[in-house]
């Protein structure tokens, strides 16, 4: 009995021990839980901190960039100041005769330009003809556009034209008061296609049949013959009309009145010729 109750008491001993190494690992657990949730981090050298401060600062700066505004000249200015005026001025695009001198007795007279004026020579005629044949008239395209000053009140608003991208084939239309007499419209520029289109071009020739069955059906008596002549009339008007040049239609007043108008007017005189062409003395 006695060896049994010493293995028992060895087995409790030996028990007890176990349960005081497990309750003394515990408590070191708990103690280190501890330790790690009041621990305080080490204080910083005084070099570290200053390193610290001074990324967070140029974190924070932010850059900005430096961009110096650019400053026009004056003669900048003045030509930017050209081009506002100039499309202040602007009524619009549309096509007109340029056979005549006042759209067939439906406008105003007109009055070649007095800026900058330039003799066109028969050279330069045959030139230009040379040019119109291998690349075509191109008389309504708006990059050849003349430039035609004229009073407001001789256009019908509604006939005209913004800019814009395809054909035009508006025709420009004209009031009662463009008739009257001393209206007047004014070339600007590009008078050398004017030029053409009365001395070279393919048009003349329609154009004066035109101008025969006029003087015929002026002076006929009899009506067999005032038929003829007014179908002919007719036929050489489509053609020669449809031969019209593209015009872009200016405020005359709005040029005059500028207090820029001479440098308007020689800008607006400025000539740019037909496709490979360069302006010249002679334009």
């Amino acid at each position: 009995m006695h060896k049994i109750n010493g293995k028992k008491d060895d087995k409790d001993d030996e028990n007890k021990e176990n349960k005081e190494e497990e309750e003394e690992e515990e408590q070191n657990n708990d103690d280190s839980s501890k330790s790690k949730k009041t621990s305080k981090p080490m204080p910083k050298t005084k070099k570290g901190g200053k390193q610290a401060c001074a990324l967070k600062q140029k974190k924070d700066k932010v850059l900005t960039p430096v961009i110096k505004p650019v400053t026009k000249s004056g003669v900048q200015k003045t030509i930017d100041q050209i081009s506002i005026q100039i499309t202040k001025a602007s009524m619009g695009y549309a096509l007109m005769d340029v056979m005549t001198d006042n759209d067939f007795g439906r406008g105003p007279q007109v009055v070649v330009q007095y800026i900058n004026p330039r003799e066109i020579n028969s050279t330069f005629l045959r030139l230009f003809g040379a040019d119109v044949e291998r690349h075509g008239l191109q008389n309504k395209d708006i990059k050849n556009a003349i430039t035609v000053g004229v009073c407001k009140n001789h256009i019908q608003a509604e006939s005209l034209q913004g800019m814009k991208q395809g054909d035009y084939t508006n025709v420009v239309k004209w009031t009662s008061d463009a008739k009257k007499e001393g209206a007047k419209m004014l070339l600007y520029n590009r008078n050398h296609r004017r030029t053409y289109m009365r001395t070279l071009s393919k048009v003349i020739a329609p154009y004066h049949q035109y101008l025969h069955a006029k003087r015929e059906l002026e002076e006929s008596q009899s009506d067999g013959m005032r038929t003829s002549f007014e179908a002919a009339k007719e036929g050489a008007f489509d053609i020669v009309e449809a031969s019209g040049w593209f015009i872009l239609l200016l405020k005359a007043n709005k040029i005059e009145k500028s207090t820029l108008h001479t440098l308007l007017e020689h800008n607006l005189a400025s000539n740019d010729l037909l496709i490979q062409l360069a302006d010249n003395e002679d334009d």
